[in-house]
């Protein structure tokens, strides 16, 4: 499990943008202490992955540019194309998660049930947990 150090707090700010990133809210990624964009291995998603480092640069600010982590979500790990699309980020400059989101049903019934899939569906659990754990990590490395 990571461990923050007390002497810096980090505050969450989640916004569900549904693929669509407007300026008005692209004013909110600098407040960020770290920026995790949740991709599918699909055209529009990986094109979008730009959007969120030209929202930055036009800022003007990028001194305070927090670290962008791209975490692929909704995918089958046994995919030839997810190692080619993790490669291709990889060579394109962005930072990708080493946690994966599988495409799973639980993920989908959360909506329907009104339950998380913490606690009721131990592998989701543990990659919601990796993933966490990663990106806590991260920003302990940024401090």
């Amino acid at each position: 499990q990571a461990e923050v150090g007390s002497a810096k707090d980090f505050d969450f700010l989640m916004i569900d943008t549904q693929g669509s990133l407007t300026k008005e809210m692209a004013q909110f990624l600098l407040q960020s202490s770290l920026i995790i964009t949740p991709c599918r291995v699909s055209r529009d998603d990986l094109v979008g992955q730009g959007w969120i480092e030209v929202f930055l640069k036009q800022s003007g600010q990028s001194e305070l540019k927090p670290p962008i982590l791209t975490v692929l979500n909704g995918v089958n790990k046994r995919s030839s194309i997810l190692a080619h699309v993790i490669e291709q980020l990889k060579n394109d400059g962005i930072q990708v998660a080493n946690t994966c989101i599988s495409q799973r049903v639980c993920f989908a019934e959360t909506n329907v049930n009104k339950i998380s899939v913490i606690g009721y569906n131990k592998t989701a659990t543990n990659e919601l947990l990796d993933l966490t754990n990663e990106a806590l990590n991260l920003l302990k490395d940024e401090v």
